[in-house]
């Protein structure tokens, strides 16, 4: 194998595939070196994607199954059960990592490991365009989602007072501010659609913006945690003051004395087993609805309702 041809599949390994469709599509000769290369790197490609989406769905409808049909053993489940479904997960990772990592120093070398899988699928052309194609996606995926978080930056890059929307977060001392208004982007689109612009506020939660929330907003998104060890204030959630260095404990007796204001509709309960006070929290909040977990809650179920359920439900008018 030439120095041209090792530079290539070394390029190749690092994501250079989609520059060159034509070796794919319009490629006759399959005995080149350059082929060869072109197409096992597309094979490792396509395993380590299917054992990235292997270990997502396991992730996922593992937590699901424990959630939604035994609730109550979700304190085990973190201390002990999430290792559980960690082990298969990261042996996919793992192996998919070492094949690729192996396929790599090969290219480096000018070698031609023999690697599992890999052969057979170097021999399908489909295998390999839906490999092509993958890749394709993610990169316009990620392209997008770039777009998204920049705009979505540019919308929320100051607090409004008083908004119609609220955002408050916690963002436990170490997610990046960018991942909040990212994750309400659709909703200050449907937000800036219905009232025009300079309508939503995304914030950290404090017991300050809280108050501001409760009496000026028609939505508010709570983005807090709760959990199912506190045996005295189950249903609760709580958040973390960096300034004051406290931890805030807040219950639907609290918002109950508080108070609401008479614009408020909505409010999305995002912290885990909100549900074991429902109807608590239903009388602190009423009239306004409420959407609670009595559950272990989940990040794509948050994500659905940020950007399909909520951002509908502005638009159709908040009732």
């Amino acid at each position: 194998m030439n120095l041209r041809t090792r530079l290539k599949s070394v390029a190749f390994h690092l994501g250079a595939t989609l520059l060159f469709p034509a070796l794919l599509f319009r490629g006759r000769d399959t005995q080149t070196d350059l082929y060869r290369e072109y197409s096992r790197a597309l094979a490792v490609s396509l395993i380590g994607s299917a054992a990235v989406l292997a270990g997502v769905l396991i992730w996922v409808f593992g937590f699901y199954a424990v959630a939604l049909w035994s609730p109550g053993s979700l304190e085990s489940l973190r201390f002990k059960g999430l290792f559980i479904l960690a082990y298969p997960i990261l042996l996919l990772l793992f192996g998919a990592a070492t094949l690729w990592l192996l396929s790599f120093i090969g290219a480096v070398l000018g070698k031609k490991p023999a690697l599992p899988w890999v052969g057979k699928i170097v021999k399908k052309r489909g295998l390999l365009t839906a490999s092509y194609c993958i890749n394709g996606l993610f990169v316009l995926f990620l392209c997008w989602m770039v777009w998204c978080g920049w705009h979505a930056s540019r919308m929320a890059a100051r607090p409004i007072r008083p908004a119609k929307v609220y955002m408050l977060y916690d963002d436990m001392g170490f997610v990046p501010r960018w991942v909040f208004p990212l994750g309400f982007y659709r909703i200050q689109r449907a937000s800036a659609e219905r009232w025009g612009a300079n309508h939503v506020s995304i914030e950290p939660v404090t017991r300050e913006s809280l108050d501001e929330a409760l009496q000026n907003a028609e939505l508010i998104f709570l983005s807090v945690h709760g959990d199912y060890s506190w045996a005295d204030n189950a249903g609760c959630f709580h958040f973390f003051n960096a300034a004051r260095d406290q931890i805030y404990i807040v219950g639907p007796d609290e918002i109950e004395k508080t108070g609401t204001g008479t614009k408020l509709k909505y409010i999305y309960l995002a912290h885990c087993n909100s549900g074991a006070r429902h109807d608590d929290w239903a009388r602190a909040f009423d009239p306004a609805g409420i959407k609670s977990f009595d559950r272990f809650s989940l990040y794509p179920e948050h994500i659905f309702w940020l950007w399909i359920k909520l951002p509908r439900l502005i638009r159709r008018g908040i009732d």
